[in-house]
């Protein structure tokens, strides 16, 4: 770098010879006697060596100069030269350490006339410097006595050091390489709440953070961030520079890049920290763009000082602040389009030609005594936050006061009556047009509670008199104002916009001025300047391409923010994928990410600019995002007779599938249209005439229906609840009340798999018949004759009874291991004709209407599951079938599916199904298609090589909303072209109308277990998992009502643990299928209450059938809900979760589980809120109160 103690030579310093006068590098020993240093510094010794000028060689008027090799590379901040020196003699001359940069002298050390015999140490400040662009010269100039060798006289230099100016001590900092990390020379703050992390590509947490650093175009450098999900609300992260010399009277720019980016964001903050003074100059909160940008901050200090960068966590885990690329350097910093007046003018300077003693001045906390000016700035809406201000009364300050970080109020300065004051921007060239963006804070007559508006400009008093607009380019004078506002406003923040075109290529200047009212109360203030390319956006719309336009999110009443985005929101299943302006990926909108931290009822708000009496009707209208994509245009008729705000509140669901997206939002100034139905006749149901085999049981009797005589057990007719606790209906389908009749299977008495046989009346073989019939919390099943229906009911084709042409239909009824197992039918019916496209499949007996596709290459097959040992699923029986294309000796690429009948039009249905594997699958696929008359499209594709060889809950979403035009669905099995022995089974198909759930995703609301499944291996657990409402069936255990509702009417899942269950007995539920590409966050409420509780395990099953046990809870938790979570990593390649419950010592240890959910990334670390509860759960105690 240049260090040198001159024991072996000159180290690449150079002697620049002027004469006899000279440097030289000189031995102790042999220095002239009297004169020069009897020893170096370095050893101390008359053997050691140091750089020396003989005063008795010089002339008056020259000096001895010698300089720094010409290989001195970039140095930090902090960067200092160090030197010893030895002055000594009656006139020693003068020794001057000079700093050049680009030949130019930028800093100097300087030292006169005798110092004494001994070596003294000596600083010059480097700071940071460009390789290449900085020397160092020490210059020695004799004193009046040279030549006198009676006149003890010398300079001599030794041991230069170069400190602390390595990228290790400097704030110059892009965080380092792909492999290598640093804070440079940054200092973590120790006394604050958290630390400054380090990260390449995305942060741990979704929806937040930067995809990449910003200095690498790779995206695999390091950045730093604050890591959010182990913090709470407010907790600080502070950086500190340490210590830099005083700025003087020279320019120095501090810029970085930052990424501020997630529904939770808290706040950045920038200080400058001197001994008496911490200043912010830099502010920003909330969520901004989703990507890097960049700030420029001059600086300007007469003192040494420390750079603080400050961030504060925000609400949730979502709320990652990123920082890169910091630059300091002695430069001005470029004219900025962006001024929030936070450290000063930013380039903005007041014009000296106006009135005497009236100037703009960055004030604070407007004026106490008038009342007038705003209380907070705009930017960081706060009494310590600054901006420009005009006052109006002669010799009235606004006062001074301080700040938690110890700012200082400015004085303000209040002008005479009807003169001008002018600020203008800096000089600006542009190469293409730009708009000016600036608020007026303005104040109603009548308070409001919500006063977050954007603005930037501020007028209040009575008679505030009048701000304008000016521009002018070089080549021009004045032109005519084009933006101006006048009289009282108000004590709001507002926001205008204006658009400017200047010539391009040619430089302008922007120009605020003020002339005062008739009043002395009253002041103008302007905040948060920006310039932006292009044209300012059209008046009351916004499609937020450029921006949130004038509107913005709350930081004050909600609980997280709407974030502007676009090509889908991050969760699947949920969110548009494609903007609604341009129908496009690249296209934004803006939505509300219902994902963890958000909790279900969390509100986010976004709120317009102050609209103004609006008199006649106006139309406001927004373009909603359903199922995916936008396609509603939602309108409401406004009307006030005061100002008003708009606000849209989006409110979190209880899962992540509820993200909710608005696009194009507008404001017309005529009343909404009035809809108008559609001109087509709305369809009408079917109707069929009774049948004498139809039967709802109302009668009390099983209408024309006999019971089988062979059977074991009879079908009993029943209203109300079944006699036994914990199963079967509590009403009839046909009334929906507790006084209709139903028949059902009591399994109180009787062996497993004891059977009830109810046989109809005779049917004519000659007709082809559609049954239909009810079971309890499902949708109507409709069946041909000679159709099974799933579950344990079945009918059968009957023998001929002896009548030509004659036949019957039986419904059996199977009883299961134990009492809670009741069996329940309603609304017994018979169509002639053919079914609509079933809504259900089993696959028992046919193929349900699912044809071969005209183009296969080969045909799925009807298998039972004894022909396929390497099959299995929970609730297999070996007289069970399924479908089956077998992917075995097959060409490449060639395909074989099956295809449904046609389906009505749909905003959304649900096809739900099982599917499973077969064998070494490779490069085969099994994808599900939607198919109308005039389009085909792939809406789901599974491929899994290798083990996961069981059965799976498969979802897909279909969409059709083309009138009069159904679909149909398609399962198309596809060899690829990999090596393959096996195939793809599917089996019981359920078609459901509304979206699917997410992936995982369950509130029990549809009294199902939605995508998870009960194992029923007898040699895996013993009884399953019950949906219930309500109380469950034992006192002292159980909950009394549902998480996601918070009612006895809302449904949860749980295992009753009362007899015939016994203490180990296991209950297990297990979830789809899922990819080990990313990191997980399972998230569950479980209710463990009861004094006998067991213990609830939560199992990460992988391909191979092994089972990692990733989360156990056990004892009793009291009577309220608990939130539970477990981090899944992405160790396998595919895995599934099994979550069991287990009996405890006796029957009060039932176990309840609601609100399962998956999202990505990894669980926040979530701190307790109660530090004590009482034995029953229900009382939190604080920790004060426990001894």
């Amino acid at each position: 770098m240049g260090d040198c103690d001159f024991e072996n030579d000159q180290c690449g310093w150079q002697i620049l010879n002027t004469g006899l006068y000279t440097w030289k590098r000189q031995l102790a020993r042999t220095a002239p006697s009297a004169i020069a240093p009897s020893i170096d510094h370095s050893t101390q010794t008359v053997d050691g060596y140091y750089m020396y000028v003989d005063s008795s060689q010089g002339t008056f008027g020259l000096s001895a100069v010698f300089q720094s090799p010409p290989t001195l590379g970039n140095t930090g901040v902090r960067c200092s030269l160090t030197f010893w020196y030895h002055l000594y003699g009656g006139d020693a001359g003068t020794l001057i350490a000079f700093l050049y940069e680009n030949f130019v002298p930028v800093d100097s050390f300087s030292v006169t006339g005798d110092q004494g015999n001994q070596w003294n140490k000596g600083t010059l400040a480097i700071g940071p410097r460009t390789a290449a662009e900085y020397l160092v010269r020490f210059e020695a100039t004799p004193g009046s006595g040279f030549g006198d060798p009676n006149s003890h006289a010398d300079i001599a230099v030794d041991d230069i050091s170069f400190q602390e100016c390595g990228s290790s001590n400097d704030i110059n900092c892009d965080f380092g390489p792909a492999d290598a990390s640093t804070l440079c020379g940054w200092i973590q703050d120790t006394e604050d709440d958290f630390d400054w992390s380090f990260r390449t590509g995305s942060t741990p947490s979704y929806f937040t953070g930067p995809k990449f650093d910003h200095t690498t175009p790779e995206g695999d450098g390091y950045y730093i961030y604050t890591e959010v999900s182990k913090t709470k609300k407010g907790d600080v992260a502070r950086l500190s520079s340490g210590e830099i010399r005083s700025t003087g009277n020279n320019d120095y720019c501090f810029s970085f890049w930052y990424h501020m980016y997630g529904p939770t964001i808290g706040s950045l903050n920038v200080y400058i920290k001197t001994t008496d003074t911490e200043t912010q100059i830099f502010h920003k909160r909330g969520v901004q763009e989703f990507a890097w940008l960049s700030s420029f901050l001059p600086i300007s200090v007469t003192s040494s000082f420390e750079v603080i960068i400050e961030g504060i966590g925000g609400p949730g885990f979502e709320g990652d602040i990123a920082i890169d690329d910091i630059i300091y350097e002695s430069v001005a910093c470029p004219p900025t389009p962006e001024c929030e007046f936070e450290a000063d003018f930013c380039g903005w300077t007041n014009v000296d030609d106006d009135a005497v003693s009236f100037d703009w001045e960055r004030g604070a906390n407007g004026d106490p005594v008038l009342g007038t000016g705003p209380s907070t700035d705009h930017t960081t809406e706060s009494p310590t936050g600054e901006q420009p201000v005009k006052g109006e009364d002669p010799g009235v300050g606004w006062g001074e006061g301080e700040s938690k970080k110890g700012n200082i109020y400015q004085n303000q300065l209040y002008l005479l009556l009807s003169v001008n004051a002018v600020i203008l921007c800096s000089l600006m060239r542009l190469s293409k047009r730009k708009d000016l963006k600036q608020g007026l804070h303005l104040r109603l007559t009548q308070s409001e509670e919500y006063t977050a508006c954007p603005s930037s400009t501020s007028c209040t008093g009575t008679t505030s008199g009048r701000s304008t607009l000016h521009y002018r380019t070089s080549v021009t004078n004045f032109v005519p104002p084009i933006w101006v506002k006048s009289g009282d406003h108000g004590i709001y923040w507002r926001q205008g916009e204006v658009e400017i075109h200047p010539t391009l290529d040619t430089d302008f200047k922007i120009y605020f001025e003020v002339l005062a009212g008739s009043s002395l109360e009253g002041s103008i203030a302007i905040d948060d300047v920006v310039l932006t390319q292009g044209l300012c956006p059209l008046e009351d719309f916004c499609d937020f391409e450029r921006g949130l336009c004038t509107w913005q999110n709350d930081f004050t009443h909600d609980d997280f923010d709407w974030l502007r985005d676009g090509a889908g929101t991050g969760t699947g299943g949920t969110g548009p994928q494609e903007d609604h302006t341009l129908n496009s990926k690249r296209g934004y909108y803006i939505y509300v990410e219902s994902s963890s931290p958000q909790q279900k009822g969390d509100k986010a708000w976004f709120v317009s600019d102050r609209i103004p009496p609006t008199g006649a009707l106006n139309c406001c209208g927004v373009f909603l995002e359903v199922k995916e994509t936008f396609v509603r245009n939602a309108k409401l008729n406004l009307q006030s007779g005061t100002e008003f705000h708009i606000i849209f509140e989006g409110v979190a669901g209880f899962n992540s599938s509820s993200d909710i997206a608005l696009d194009d939002l507008y404001i017309e100034h005529i009343p909404c249209p009035v809809t108008q139905p559609p001109p087509t006749t709305p369809t009408v149901p079917p109707t069929y005439p009774p049948d004498s085999h139809d039967c709802n049981f109302d009668a009390n009797n099983i209408c024309l229906w006999t019971q089988d005589k062979s059977d074991r057990l009879d079908w009993t007719v029943k209203k109300g609840k079944t006699s036994s606790s914990g199963t079967g209906p509590t009403n009839d389908h046909t009334t929906g009340t507790a006084n209709g009749y139903y028949v059902y299977l009591e399994t109180s008495s009787g062996s497993n798999n004891f059977n009830a046989r109810l046989v109809s009346s005779t049917l004519s073989s000659d007709v082809d018949y559609c049954m239909e019939f009810y079971l309890p919390h499902v949708r109507p099943e409709h069946k041909p004759t000679q159709r099974l229906p799933p579950g344990s009911i079945r009918d059968y084709d009957m023998d001929q009874t002896g009548q030509p042409g004659g036949q019957m239909v039986i419904v059996e009824a199977l009883k299961g291991s134990s009492f809670q197992g009741d069996i329940a039918v309603d609304d017994i019916r018979f169509y002639v004709g053919t079914c609509p496209p079933t809504s259900s499949c089993d696959f028992e007996f046919d193929s349900c209407g699912y044809l071969p596709h005209p183009l296969n290459d080969f045909d799925w097959n009807n298998l039972q599951a004894e022909d396929a040992t390497t099959l299995f699923k929970p609730t297999i029986r070996m007289e069970r079938h399924y479908m089956y294309a077998s992917l075995s000796n097959r060409l490449t690429d060639s395909r074989g599916a099956i295809m449904s009948g046609f389906y009505p039009p749909t905003d959304g249905t649900c096809v739900r199904f099982f599917v499973a594997p077969v064998g070494d699958l490779d490069a085969g696929s099994l994808r599900i298609k939607q198919r109308s008359p005039s389009a085909s499209k792939l809406s789901w594709r599974c491929s899994q090589p290798d083990g996961c060889h069981h059965w799976h809950i498969g979802e897909v979403t279909l969409y059709s909303n083309i009138p009069d035009e159904g679909i149909a669905i398609i399962f198309e099995a596809n060899r690829g072209n990999g090596t393959l022995s096996g195939g793809f089974a599917i089996d019981d198909i359920d078609v459901v109308q509304g979206i699917c759930y997410a992936p995982g995703a369950c509130s029990f609301e549809d009294l199902n277990l939605c995508t998870w499944q009960n194992v029923e291996e007898e040699e895996a657990d013993d009884f399953d998992w019950v949906v219930k409402s309500g109380r469950t069936p034992t006192p002292g255990t159980g909950p009394s009502e549902d998480h996601t509702l918070g009612s006895s009417s809302g449904s949860y899942a749980f295992i009753e643990s009362s007899s015939p269950q016994r203490a180990g007995f296991k209950a297990q539920i297990l979830s789809t299928l899922l990819s080990g590409d990313t990191t997980r966050c399972l998230e569950f409420y479980l209710h463990m209450y009861g004094d006998q509780m067991g213990t609830l395990n939560v199992y990460k099953r992988t391909e191979d059938l092994k089972m990692e046990n990733v989360f156990t809870i056990s004892e009793n938790k009291g009577d309220v809900w608990r939130k539970a979570q477990v981090t899944l990593d992405t160790s396998e390649r595919v895995y599934d979760i099994l979550i069991e419950g287990g009996v405890g010592t006796g029957l009060r240890s039932d176990i309840a589980l609601d609100d399962v959910r998956f999202f990505d990334g990894e669980c926040p670390e979530e701190g307790s809120t109660c530090d004590f509860y009482c034995q029953e759960g229900a009382s939190c105690i604080d920790r004060s109160k426990v001894l």
